[in-house]
């Protein structure tokens, strides 16, 4: 008698249990973009010119997401040059940085994001049209490895020589710093391009070697275009001797959506 009232008392645990861990695993969301929750207008704040807002302007031409593109610079530049800011750009970016992202639903309820590789994401995930991360989990921590690469090393030498080139004499009325530029090209860029030829040159089509083009190509080519934008020229600094990172920038920045984003700059 006392094994069977055992018996059911371990079975009745054990199911407990199993709906316990069933519950957790659902990690339920709320509806979203349905009824008064429906989106209204999407819109996109930052200067074009910004590697990490022409991150986020691809990705949404990549997943046919309509938006709005508000063109501001960063508040501190916006300080800096006695232009006044937006308070809906200051709502949506806290600390005054761009990109910047915003939502509005049918209640006037707003939502907002600013950092350029959350944008991304974000983007991604509520449009099924085109996906640029992978489901395996092997390729897509190499999407997930590329993007931190492009944020921590890549993005430090382009952005320097933007800001030496472009910002500083264009913006702040300053004088550009010709040592700095130069030491960027000789010793800092190159051994980061070695890399990505090296990672390019067995065969890959795309820079994380995932089957289709994905969100690492737009943040790779993104900092890569920064080279033209900042006066010089991305395929001169490539050079002959990486050819397969000439062919794949090359690739990347023909693409309707790299084209469009690019597009403001060369009017």
């Amino acid at each position: 008698m006392k094994k069977k009232i055992w018996g059911s008392l371990v079975a009745l645990l054990s199911l407990f249990s199993l709906q316990s861990i069933s519950l957790q695993a659902e990690f339920p969301c709320p509806e979203e973009n349905s009824g008064t929750n429906k989106v209204q207008e999407r819109i996109l704040w930052g200067a074009p010119i910004s590697p990490y807002v022409r991150t986020d302007l691809v990705t949404f031409y990549e997943k046919k997401v309509p938006f709005t593109h508000n063109n501001t610079l960063p508040a501190k530049l916006l300080t800096a040059t006695h232009q006044p800011i937006d308070k809906n750009f200051e709502a949506a970016s806290p600390f005054g940085k761009i990109p910047a992202y915003e939502e509005i639903d049918a209640n006037k309820k707003r939502f907002t994001l600013s950092e350029s590789a959350v944008i991304a994401d974000y983007i991604n995930q509520i449009s099924q049209e085109n996906p640029l991360r992978p489901t395996c989990p092997k390729a897509n921590a190499q999407v997930s490895f590329f993007i931190g690469y492009a944020g921590s090393t890549l993005a430090p030498a382009t952005h320097a020589i933007l800001f030496e080139n472009v910002v500083k004499p264009a913006v702040l009325k300053e004088k550009t710093d010709e040592a700095r530029v130069k030491t960027v090209l000789q010793n800092e860029l190159p051994p980061i391009l070695d890399f990505l030829e090296k990672s390019l040159s067995d065969g890959r089509s795309w820079i994380a070697d995932t089957q289709n083009f994905s969100l690492a190509d737009i943040v790779i080519g993104s900092h890569l275009a920064t080279l033209d934008t900042a006066k010089l020229s991305a395929m001169e600094q490539i050079g002959t001797r990486r050819p397969h990172l000439s062919a794949y920038l090359k690739k990347v920045l023909e693409r309707d959506s790299f084209k469009k984003a690019l597009k403001p700059l060369a009017e």
